[in-house]
Order: structure tokens, then sequence, then C-alpha cells
């Protein structure tokens, strides 16, 4: 029996056996071999512990449970293996990074979380991707012309994702050759460029653009500004470093992200916070995929932008709406849409002597969940000391308060250094709702001052009120 054979066969037997906890001494025993060498071959073959393996699969089985059914928390973690709702708590909040009570009812976020079992397929890849050396490739400012559409990401049903995005560049082709009936788009200016969403985290469901640089000869090409999905924007990529990951296939595409996520950027000390990712096929049938890693910066210290320690705050008050407007999907960076708006809304920036400090609302009033578009829609709008008709109560929710000076940009980056770095090593996630900027006034230097409030929730389930 080969190595990846039995370590399939011992992954059976776990799965077959939960939500038992098996020791490694029973599961040696089973095996016929010693503990030493079956925890060293399961190491080697799989990237990790047997227990590490187990308690991830057991908690994710009781994530589904916590989504789906009316049972207590206390039931479940003891129907899971664990002697206490408290140790399932702490091992729910470290493997999860949330709470299990904001787990309940939400069948989308357990799907989108949960450990998946291995499979040969995966080991297979994993033996060979372990061995993959990036290359690093510097891309200089692309002009791209592309086709949005919104995603389910690919672990939810890998054979309807591909399906989708062959449809998707079907179309892209189609609408290409309408518009610019002259112009052929040489295979290595063709990327599907993939954007990541603050719904992502809990829907799994992201942006992804069919695109085709259109720097050079051809970038005269004319292209509306819109941002509905049957029609084709136009947009810009500043230059910038990636990591080149060469795989033999198509097929590698869902192994590969898996590996990335729980193998290579934990142990290379890197992270995956800014978008957009680069995928492009090959003319031997494989797939190239170019990722804008950095530093994780949760090993190093905050960015100067952001001043002080957030706070959380509860108080909220009821708000009138002036004016709204959404970025277009060309904005496709958070510093990108916070100057946008600043542009649509010059009554936001006052001066330290006004009355009356108008407020950015960012997120879709409108929406009942999370949506891909969400973090586009803006609304200028003034805080007012009691409720009326023509007022907008925002969502009840605790707020994480940040002070920021710096330019648009170096606001950006702080808030996304919160959304990514402070709040996953923090007490709170973020959730649903609207967050909103004030106290915006521009410096002699040309910097800018504001206060940032983002809506979030206790890991813990705790509320502030």
């Amino acid at each position: 029996m080969d190595h990846i054979s039995r370590v399939l066969q011992l992954t059976d037997y776990i799965e077959a056996n939960l939500p038992n906890v098996l020791s490694v001494g029973q599961l040696s025993d089973w095996l016929g071999v010693s503990k030493w060498h079956l925890q060293r071959e399961f190491k080697e073959i799989t990237g990790h512990s047997i227990g590490q393996y187990s308690t991830g699969r057991r908690l994710s089985l009781a994530a589904q449970s916590l989504a789906k059914d009316n049972y207590r928390i206390l039931d479940v973690a003891l129907n899971f293996g664990f002697e206490s709702q408290e140790a399932f708590a702490r091992a729910f909040k470290r493997h999860f990074k949330i709470s299990p009570k904001n787990l309940k009812g939400q069948q989308s976020w357990a799907d989108n979380i949960k450990f998946q079992p291995l499979t040969q397929g995966y080991l297979e890849c994993y033996q060979e991707l372990k061995n993959i050396e990036p290359k690093l490739v510097k891309f200089d400012n692309m002009q791209l012309v592309a086709l949005p559409r919104a995603y389910i990401t690919i672990r939810h049903d890998e054979a309807e994702f591909n399906q989708a995005l062959q449809a998707h560049w079907n179309d892209f082709n189609d609408i290409m050759s309408q518009r610019f009936p002259d112009v052929t788009l040489p295979h290595e200016q063709c990327f599907s460029v993939e954007f990541s969403n603050h719904c992502s985290y809990a829907t799994g469901e992201f942006l992804m653009m069919c695109a085709a640089c259109i720097n050079g000869p051809i970038a005269h090409l004319s292209v509306d500004h819109s941002s509905t999905e049957s029609d084709l924007i136009y947009f810009n990529l500043a230059a910038k470093s990636y990591f080149c990951f060469e795989l033999a296939s198509h097929d590698w595409v869902a192994p590969f992200l898996r590996y990335l996520c729980e193998h290579y950027l934990p142990e290379q000390k890197l992270a995956l916070v800014d978008f957009p990712v680069l995928w492009q096929g090959t003319e031997s049938g494989g797939v190239k995929c170019f990722l804008p890693l950095s530093p994780d910066k949760a090993l190093t210290s905050a960015p100067s932008a952001l001043q002080g320690t957030p706070q959380l705050v509860a108080f909220t008050p009821p708000l009138v709406c002036l004016k709204r407007q959404q970025a277009p999907l060309s904005c496709h960076n958070l510093s990108q849409r916070l100057c946008y708006f600043v542009e649509q809304f010059p009554e936001l920036v006052c001066d330290d002597k006004s009355d009356v400090q108008p407020a950015l609302m960012i997120g879709d009033l409108q929406a009942r969940k999370f949506n891909i578009e969400h973090e586009f829609h803006g609304a200028l709008a003034t805080p007012v000391a009691s409720a009326d008709m023509n007022s907008v109560q925002l969502p009840e929710a605790d707020y994480l308060s940040c002070q920021l000076r710096g330019s648009l940009t170096a606001i950006g980056e702080a808030m996304e250094y919160v959304y990514h770095y402070f709040l996953w090593d923090s007490p709170f996630y973020q959730v649903q709702g609207i967050e909103w900027l004030t106290d915006m006034t521009c410096l002699p230097n040309g910097e800018y001052c504001c206060q940032w409030r983002v809506p979030v929730k206790h890991r813990s389930g705790k509320k502030l009120r």
C-alpha cells in the first residue's frame, strides 16, 4: 500500500467514526503501525497533524449543525466530542475566528468556512504544489477592458464554477468581437481578474472579471464606464509585483487555493489582502496565478494613518440622507472609492468651525444581505437629534471607532489594515451594516482627518449595550 492510500484509509476511518474522538494510539493499533511512524507519515502527506485534521473536521460538522439545527450550543459541543461548551467555544473561535452562537442560522457562512475532507486528488496535487517555487514578476500599469460578474467560491461546486467561468469568457469574447471586429487580442493579454468583497467571508460571493489588457496599439478602444453586468467596463491596474504560481492543469485550481490558505501563506508568513488576483491560461493547458502577496502585517506595527487604538462605541444618531451615489466597479479598491465619494460629495469635507458635520455612509441602505456591490454604495448624510420620517436609523450594531489621518490613499490602506489584520486579531469581527465616516477635515498639509466607524460584533456574542 502506498503512503497516500494508507493516509486515505486512515482519514476514511476517522470520517466514519466522527464525531467520536480517536486517539493516535487507537489509530496506530487499527493500522498496525507505530504511533511515531503514523504521525510522521500523516504530516508529510497532508501537511496537518492527525489531531489538527480530526479537530478541524469535527468543528466543521459542528458548524453545519449550528447553522441548520435548532440545538443548544452545549448540545452541539457534547455531540461533537467536546467536554464543555467553554472548551468547544475556545476551539471554535481559534479555528474559525468567530463565536459558535454567531453561526446560528448562517448556512452560507458555515459552508464557506468548513474544513474539507481530504481526497486522493487533493493529496496528489499537494505533493506537487509544495514543490512549486513561485516567481516574482512585475506588471507595469495596465489598462483593462472587462466584463464583470458575481461568483460563488469554487469550493461550493467546482464543476458549476468552471461552467460559469467558461460561459463568462464566451460572452466576453462575443461582446468584444461585436464591439471591436478588427481587434485581435493576444493570448498573453487576457486575464480572469478576481476581487475580494466584504461579503466574501460570510457568503462566499466575490466579483470576477474577464478582462483584456489594451495597452499599446489598441489603447484607443472607447469603452463606457458602465457597472452593469451585461456591458463592459474600463479600468486601470497600477504597476505591481506578483508571486506567479504556474499550475500544470486547470484541475489544480481548487487544490491550489486550499494549499495556499492552509499551508503556503502561514508557513511563509505572507498574506493575501491586496487584490485583484490575476489568472491566465497557458497554451499547454495549465494556469498561471498571479498573487499580490505581502508580509503578514499582523506581525508588524499598524500604519501611521491609524491614530491610536480603535475603540468600541454603541451610540449612533439617526441620519438624514441628503444624496446617494454608487461608485463604478472600475473603482476596484477602497482608496479609489474614497477619492470618488469625496469628489462626488465635496460637502463632506468641512473646516473645524462647521456647526454641522456631514457623514459619508458606505453600504447599500436597501440591501437585506451582503452583496458584492455593498461597499460601492455611498450616501451623504447629516446627523439629527431625533428620528423622524425623513431620517435613516442605522442597523443596530456595535461600532468600532477609528481615528484616521493622512492622504486618502493612506486612509484607505489603514481601513484595509483594520479589516484584514486588526479585526482578525481582536475580540471583534465585521458584520453586515453601514460604515460611516464623519468629522472629515482637510489639513493645511493636504492630509485628511476623520472618524471612521465600522459595524462589528464581539466574538463571544456579548453586546456593548
